[in-house]
């Protein structure tokens, strides 16, 4: 379900979707070689297979200056995503040229896990950069869907 509300400075849209037994993944990237390339805008985002068509965006900047820290971390604005617990993860980088919008790609696939850590690398030109995974499981409990709130 997908519900918009228009508020004077801005719009928020909420979309919801039911995931039964999921995991979170909590995403981080690093540059671990090379730069972002000048006169690019990007944007990060993460997709799973239950919601392939809806793009879940985890960064977007514009002005071609990614968001790094000393140590090589992209600052991400959204950073943890459900996952279907027999599902898959595609975190996806885009790169679009501010003048001639010419455009790169590419994504890492990763398959979900109750614990642990997954890897992938993205490319860019010369910039490349490491997606750590950290998952972890979120408990399932039906009964307490049945269960009275307290008042």
């Amino acid at each position: 379900a997908t519900e918009s509300e228009d508020k004077e400075l801005s719009t928020m849209e909420l979309t919801l979707g039911d995931m039964v037994h999921s995991v979170e993944a909590t995403i981080s990237v690093k540059v671990v070689g090379g730069e972002w390339p000048q006169g690019f805008r990007g944007v990060f985002t993460a997709t799973t297979a239950s919601i392939d068509e809806e793009k879940i965006e985890l960064l977007g900047f514009g002005d071609d200056k990614l968001p790094v820290a000393a140590d090589g971390s992209i600052q991400l604005s959204r950073s943890v995503v459900s996952v279907e617990d027999d599902g898959q993860l595609r975190v996806c980088v885009m790169a679009r040229h501010l003048v001639d919008r010419s455009v790169r790609r590419a994504s890492g696939v990763l398959a979900a896990k109750t614990s642990s850590r997954s890897y992938a690398n993205l490319e860019v030109f010369s910039c490349k950069m490491e997606v750590t995974v950290a998952w972890s499981l979120l408990p399932y409990w039906p009964h307490y869907r049945d269960m009275p709130c307290p008042s």
